[in-house]
């Protein structure tokens, strides 16, 4: 098999994520304090470079305007000495879009002109018009025969998001603190 490419190697982007957080704490009574907090997080993706007007997803990259992750916490200590504390937690939290699904939309709009996208072409040896090794085709033949690569994305986008809870016995022992744990992330 005989395999080259056209045109637009790479798309070169930038993507600028911009994170707020804000927490305050609050000491119900002497032994119970509550924390919380909320987390706002935005990533800012470029415009398309070479969008195609027959598809209308590649118009405009999605961008998901509501990555609000609540954080809430508890610490209570049972006797008031310092020595068995039970914590908890919440928080929901936002990955951030893959530059790889971003660099796929940018680059994979279904169009055919090599000036705007990266164009493959395949030819097995006994294909009319394959180059013998070591030669190259100086440019796409005339009967070349392919279609263009498009990847959509959704324009109902989110980005992925995970919960995560956790629950904590911690008991000092001499000089020593021991820790019991749970987690559970979904």
């Amino acid at each position: 098999t005989y395999n080259q490419n056209f045109g637009v190697s790479g798309i070169p982007f930038a993507t600028l994520d911009t994170a707020v957080f804000v927490q305050d704490q609050w000491k119900v009574a002497r032994r119970l304090t509550l924390n919380y907090g909320l987390r706002y997080d935005y990533q800012h993706v470029p415009d398309p470079v070479n969008p195609n007007p027959a598809i209308p997803e590649s118009l405009k990259i999605p961008t998901d305007h509501r990555a609000f992750g609540p954080r809430a916490g508890a610490a209570w200590d049972i006797a008031g000495n310092g020595k068995t504390v039970i914590r908890g937690g919440y928080a929901l939290y936002y990955a951030r879009t893959p530059n790889g699904l971003i660099e796929n939309a940018l680059a994979q709009t279904g169009l055919s002109d090599p000036s705007k996208v990266l164009i493959a072409l395949s030819f097995q040896p006994t294909d009319p018009g394959a180059p013998l090794y070591p030669a190259i085709l100086p440019s796409i033949p005339a009967t070349a025969k392919g279609s263009g690569s498009i990847f959509r994305m959704d324009s109902s986008y989110r980005q992925a998001r995970i919960q995560d809870f956790n629950i904590a016995i911690e008991r000092q022992l001499g000089g020593t603190v021991v820790t019991a744990s749970y987690i559970h992330t979904y």
